[in-house]
């Protein structure tokens, strides 16, 4: 027999109370005491034990005590800083083009609202769920794997994937909350879900402000520009692009080619490159984008009002998925 909205409610209280019972000192294992430092620290945390990233943390919230102070910060230098968190290349880029937004966008602060959190490079659903949740007390709680089960399995919520749910903490009776759980539309309008899923060019606009959307090159350049430019920005590989078209890619699979050869190096691009990178359209679904790239296709360029704008790869779609993103 289906469940009424009142024993539903009723259930959920239930619940709750049971939990505050049995975690009465419950809280976030991250440490922190600024918003600020919640944010870096859940960038951080993406892939990595909470208990490493707060090895990491003290020394990094020393050095780094504002907006302004992590938007200044030397690539190089906070990629040894945060190198034993894992994925420290994109964490740097993702916490030094956060901070740049946050001063051009915010004055410095950490936004209170969901839609502008997600807005911030390095920033997806779930680390502004986090940010929302334990630095602003809003009810709200990230929803990871572990979430996403175990509300399912106590019937408080149904959805086909972590993305497409949105958990609210009950702060008092559950009485404010629990009426409005089921409505998508409350929801959305009081930021506490996207108002549409995650396109690649709303993914292509949260790239690094350091880093063209789209490095490329032409097919008469040589394999020794190619390899520049990768090495340059830091990217495993870039597209040969004709025009508007690609017709190509160089990546790090050249240089054992080029180790054996030297020869290789004055090659014009055309000679030696790969294969073409797919193109997509920048209103796909990220989900759609992420059935498409493999280990065989790592990356994808981004088209826009038929020209090309950006390169989307694997590490971009993980950031995302992973709160980094």
């Amino acid at each position: 027999m289906r469940e009424s909205l009142a024993a539903k409610r009723a259930r959920a209280t239930t619940l709750v109370r049971t939990l505050k019972n049995a975690y009465p000192e419950a809280r976030i294992a991250l440490d922190f005491t600024t918003p600020l430092e919640l944010l870096v620290a859940t960038i951080l945390a993406a892939q990595c034990t909470d208990a490493r990233v707060n090895l990491v943390t003290p020394a990094l919230f020393r050095k780094y005590r504002s907006a302004r102070d992590w938007a200044g910060a030397s690539l190089a230098t906070l990629e040894r800083e945060i190198h034993s968190t894992g994925f420290f290349r994109a964490k740097a880029r993702a916490l030094t083009g956060m901070a740049r937004a946050l001063v051009e966008r915010h004055g410095g602060q950490v936004p209170r609202t969901r839609a502008e959190l997600v807005r911030l490079p390095g920033v997806g659903l779930k680390t502004a769920s986090v940010v929302l949740g334990n630095a602003f007390g809003e009810p709200a709680i990230a929803v990871d794997t572990h979430v996403f089960r175990v509300s399912q399995r106590l019937g408080l919520a149904r959805a086909d994937d972590p993305e497409a749910m949105v958990v609210t903490i009950l702060c008092d009776t559950g009485e404010r909350y629990l009426s409005k759980l089921y409505d998508d539309t409350w929801m959305r309008e009081n930021q506490m879900m996207e108002a549409e899923r995650v396109t690649a060019g709303q993914l292509l606009e949260r790239h690094p402000a350091e880093i063209p959307p789209l490095v490329s090159v032409g097919p008469s350049a040589s394999l020794r520009q190619a390899l520049n430019l990768l090495s340059t920005w830091s990217v495993s590989q870039i597209p040969v692009v004709d025009g508007d078209d690609c017709v190509g890619s160089v990546t790090e699979g050249h240089l054992p080619r080029v180790l054996a050869d030297s020869r290789l190096l004055e090659r014009p691009v055309s000679e030696v490159m790969g294969g073409p990178f797919p193109v997509v359209d920048a209103d796909v679904p990220l989900d759609r984008l992420t059935v498409l790239l493999s280990k065989e296709t790592p990356a994808a360029l981004i088209r826009r009002g038929g020209r090309l704008v950006g390169i989307l790869n694997r590490y971009d779609v993980l950031r995302q998925i992973a709160g980094i993103g």
